[in-house]
């Protein structure tokens, strides 16, 4: 993949653990290039942390299941400390009981020791601390062959793929002969610990204590997760879609990926050492804008790097690494550059019509004939031909004038060329604008609007905050108010949750009968189909309990005039200058400002485990006077943004400030350019 410098032939890599497989190299590499202080890293969000703690505990709670279970056939080898000498005690204590195992089916907490010579003599180094190891059968050579196995704090499967049968085995025998085919229903098992399993399976094989595959037999590693039940998995097993740093995207097995990101992200190690005796060696990988970016210790060190160095085109909103590739083999790595592509033979890409074939046809017939025979002859369907027309591409000419450079994207399945140059183009001038063909912004604005936001922990709703701003009368004085509603409990139980959504439910339906009454508009809003879904599982679950209303209640008020959702009306309506389209990123644009300091979802949950789990009354009434304080704001955000639209006029009338997309055609026209 990469050609080997002098210099690096001088560099030994230290031993590397299997995390690194399904990491970002980017991180590998600023984890090992001097160029980058690691004072510039940033601490661990509180998901991150609380994250890593949660797994430590749940391992910990498995750990004493185990024990409980098979008394003395699992060895729990001390964890000790991190000392080098604690870390050769381990190794030491497992590489007996794999040798000598006697009762011994399981060891707990095992070290796999580092083979020095294999480093000096160019194997990838490795380094493993396989949660446990399960003992199979004894091979020829006369070692035992061993299982390697991981604990994870989350679910087995993830997607929605097709059900498949997977061998499980219980704590009381976990033992690879006693697994039993279960299905775990939809999805596939993640793929990350499979990487973790690989990692375990070539170093047990360095040492002599890998499952014998030399007749092609599975080879097989177990996942404990939240079910708590030992899920084999077939490290061989081939089928998983995986796009491979050179590229090329197949079908692998999990072996096979891990093998291969391992080995590259070992290079990219090696190279960025290699950089502290030639600075001048450039790094094999630079940044590119995804979700795990948020959560990294590089992560504003990458996005300075993106934003003011690169103008990356991964920083635009739904071009992710993988759909920025076609943008790479096309010469088209900025921002700037994807926002000068031509937006009406974007268009043409988008229906897959053979631009450059029907643009040299159409520069031999009458220009002024109607385009769509020749549209229609290179690929154009109905839907496809009425697109190009809005976007003035009519005539002949208008297709003999289609854009070279934009047309060279035919055929490699990007996605949405034409609304990512317009989005591009937006992010350039750094100003909103309405998205193409939207004369004005609809927002259903009532006499009384209510903004309601949940916040949940692994589904389980906690908190509904419901801010209302509209008239009521009091005293036959009708005047503008606002009031704001926290249904909360700090309570885990389900009834605590069930009573949550009752008096959440009996005061919308309050609402609604005060807004008939009066002959006042009503509107709910709230952002994305998170609510939706949480509402419906709030009926399922609670249902029959007092007050609760029917799955089918739910469902009519979600799909009646009530219940908006703001999402799609800015996402689609408008074009933010922006690199997401959540609620902080559209409220930060517009000027509201959150009172936490770190504001987030995902932090919040954080936040929740410290105000119901700390010992401390301080510190938990401290976290929960922080979430409500940050659900008020999130509910705020949602009117602080329809009222930022309205003040520009969008919901009455063609905007006044806030300009089409269209209008910025001609000023990122490459003609335009070079006059």
């Amino acid at each position: 993949m990469t050609s080997v410098l002098k210099e690096e032939l001088l560099v030994l890599v230290p031993p590397q653990g299997g995390y690194v497989a399904g990491q970002c190299s980017k991180r590998a590499s600023n984890d090992h290039d001097p160029a980058y202080d690691p004072a510039l890293k940033v601490d661990d969000t509180p998901l991150a942390k609380a994250l890593m703690e949660g797994g430590k505990l749940f391992e910990s709670e498995i750990g004493v299941k185990l024990k409980a279970k098979l008394g003395d056939k699992i060895a729990m080898v001390d964890e000790c400390d991190r000392t080098v000498e604690s870390k050769a005690k381990r190794e030491a204590m497992t590489m007996e009981l794999m040798r000598n195992p006697g009762d011994v089916i399981m060891i707990w907490n095992a070290r796999l020791p580092v083979i020095e010579e294999d480093i000096e003599n160019g194997v990838l180094p490795r380094v493993g601390e396989p949660d446990f190891l399960i003992r199979l059968n004894k091979k020829s050579d006369g070692n035992w062959a061993w299982a390697p196995g991981d604990v994870k704090n989350h679910k087995s499967m993830e997607g929605t793929s097709k059900n498949k049968i997977w061998k499980v085995s219980f704590f009381e025998n976990p033992s690879f002969d006693s697994a039993k085919d279960t299905d775990l229903g939809v999805g596939n098992v993640k793929l990350k610990p499979n990487l973790q399993l690989a990692h375990y399976r070539r170093i047990l094989e360095e040492l002599g204590f890998a499952q014998d595959v030399s007749n092609n037999e599975p080879y097989w590693a177990a996942v404990i997760a939240k079910e708590e039940v030992i899920v084999w998995r077939n490290l061989d097993e081939g089928g998983r879609s995986h796009t491979l740093p050179d590229g090329v995207t197949g079908k692998f097995s999990s072996q096979e990926i891990y093998d291969t990101e391992y080995a590259w992200r070992i290079d990219v190690i090696r190279r960025a050492r290699t950089r502290a005796i030639d600075p001048s060696v450039p790094a094999l990988v630079g940044p590119e804008w995804k979700d795990e970016c948020k959560s990294c210790p590089w992560r504003e060190v990458c996005h300075d790097e993106l934003k003011l160095d690169l103008d990356h085109i991964t920083l635009v909103p739904g071009i992710t690494p993988d759909k920025a590739r076609p943008h790479y083999a096309n010469g088209v790595r900025t921002v700037g550059a994807l926002a000068r592509l031509d937006y009406r033979t974007a268009v043409a890409i988008d229906y897959d019509i053979d631009v450059r074939a029907a643009a040299l046809e159409a520069q031999s017939s009458n220009p002024s004939d109607k385009g769509e025979a020749l549209l229609r002859k290179y690929g154009a369907n109905d839907e496809a031909v009425k697109s190009l027309e809005l976007a003035g591409v009519t005539k002949n000419s208008d297709v003999a004038n289609f854009d070279y450079k934009t047309s060279a994207y035919f055929g490699t399945k990007v996605a949405r060329l034409a609304d990512a140059i317009d989005q591009a183009r937006v992010m350039k001038v750094q100003k909103a604008h309405r998205a193409r063909y939207t004369e004005y912004v609809q927002i259903p604005r009532a006499a009384i609007e209510i903004d309601v936001d949940i916040e949940d922990a692994n589904g389980f709703v906690y908190l509904i905050g419901a801010r209302a701003r509209g008239y009521r009368k009091r005293g036959g004085d009708e005047k503008l108010r606002f009031e704001m509603h926290s249904f909360v409990t700090w309570d885990k139980s389900e009834d605590a949750e069930a009573k949550v959504f009752a008096d959440f439910w009996a005061y919308i339906q309050g609402m609604i009968t005060y807004s008939k009454a009066n002959k006042y508009g009503l509107r709910v809003f709230h952002y994305t189909r998170h609510e939706d879904q949480a509402f419906i599982d709030l009926a399922k679950r609670h249902a029959g309990k007092p007050n609760i209303p029917t799955v089918e209640d739910v469902q009519a008020f979600l799909i009646s005039d009530y219940w908006v959702d703001l999402y799609p009306i800015v996402s689609k309506q408008l074009i933010w200058p922006t690199e997401e389209k959540t609620l902080k990123k559209l409220a930060g644009y517009v000027g509201f400002v959150w009172r936490d300091e770190a504001p987030g979802g995902d932090n919040s949950v954080a936040w929740y485990k410290e105000a119901t789990d700390n010992e401390s009354e301080t510190v938990r009434d401290e976290f929960r006077n922080r979430i409500i304080a940050y659900n008020e704001d999130d509910v705020q955000a949602q009117l602080e943004i329809r009222d930022w639209i309205n003040r520009f006029g969008e919901t009455r009338k063609p905007g006044l400030r806030l300009p089409s997309a269209e209008k910025l055609d001609r000023r990122f026209s490459r003609k335009a350019l070079h006059k």
